[in-house]
């Protein structure tokens, strides 16, 4: 090969490396399991009054919402007033995600068992930290809450720990 037939190789060459390497990267990064992004973002951003209006009114109504994972298999929710009176009667859902796989998300309705307590059936795929972000409706009167539970055996099939 004739010396100046060689350069155009070589920077056609550094040309193919450098897009094998962006491509390989952009798989990577799309293929991650762990890698997620809150939906909703921009809209969530728009709605901050109304976000901070919810603030003051679960401040207001002090409700007190606990959880715990008492069955494997079954999440249970109790849910009581500023005086620690049972609250039965309302509508609860949340949502769960594991921090380490936050694209994954779960959705819990949960059932009125009487007496402030509610269950739901929750199998979690993995041991970890979860997030649960809970909506709680009685009559006119919403409340919102959003905490951390470290789960320490996973009851799902076939998932990672």
């Amino acid at each position: 090969m004739r010396p100046s037939t060689r350069w155009p190789l070589f920077v056609l060459l550094i040309a193919l490396t450098s897009l094998s390497g962006g491509a390989w990267l952009t798989y990577s990064a799309l293929s991650d399991p762990s890698f997620a992004v809150e939906p909703d973002y921009y809209s969530k951003a728009v709605k901050w009054d109304e976000r901070s209006r919810q603030s003051s009114e679960n401040r207001r109504l002090g409700w007190v919402l606990t959880l715990s994972q008492e069955n494997p298999g079954r999440a249970v929710v109790r849910l009581a007033d500023d005086r620690g009176g049972a609250i039965a009667g309302a509508r609860i859902s949340a949502v769960a995600f594991a921090n380490a796989r936050a694209a994954e998300r779960t959705d819990l309705a949960f059932r009125d068992d009487g007496a402030g307590v509610y269950s739901a059936e929750f199998r979690p795929a993995r041991v970890g930290l979860w997030r649960f972000r809970f909506e709680a409706e009685h009559g006119a009167d919403r409340f919102t809450s959003e905490f951390d539970l470290f789960i320490g055996a996973a009851s799902g099939d076939g998932g990672a720990p």
